[in-house]
């Protein structure tokens, strides 16, 4: 396929994390780029051909004007690389069709190494909530909040007692 470009999340532990989807994407593409440590490069590698490291963002969006170009980053593509999103948005300027992955974003990966689960239920005085395995409270931002919470904080917790005063 000429003139796209694949931008594809690795997860917060590539090796255990990254999805066949995103590694198959990858493995067609005909120039690959991976923004991550050079341990997570060679293990890229390995699995999908030759990768290099982006010099810019200018020099990714380059190489998808001319056929399929896979970017690898660390995480979640549109959350924890601002490097991503500066692809994206030149990529987005030059009229080069895009297409994103989604990776393993920290805070899935933190709630899921910790046993951790959130279970949406209806709460007579705080509407819909959260509820965390530990009892706590996790308080849902309102739909039209959530994206700019979550430049900082989408999801805040709370001890239950905190809601019994």
């Amino acid at each position: 396929m000429k003139g796209l470009l694949v931008v594809c999340g690795l997860g917060c532990d590539p090796e255990r994390e990254a999805t066949l989807e995103v590694l198959a994407s990858l493995a067609a593409c005909s120039a690959r780029f991976c923004d991550a440590l050079p341990k997570t490069r060679s293990w890229l590698a390995r699995r999908v051909g030759a990768v290099k490291s982006p010099k810019s963002a200018a020099a990714v969006v380059a190489a998808a004007r001319e056929g399929l170009t896979g970017l690898a980053v660390w995480g979640h593509p549109t959350i924890t690389s601002e490097f991503a999103r500066e692809v994206l948005e030149a990529a987005r300027r030059a009229g080069v069709p895009v297409r994103v992955l989604a990776g393993v974003s920290p805070v899935s990966h933190a709630m899921a190494r910790g046993g951790r689960s959130l279970g949406w239920r209806r709460d007579e005085d705080a509407g819909w909530t959260a509820a965390p395995a530990d009892g706590g409270r996790v308080k849902r931002p309102r739909p039209s909040a959530l994206f700019d919470a979550a430049a900082q904080t989408v999801l805040t917790v709370e001890p239950e007692a905190a809601h019994r005063r």
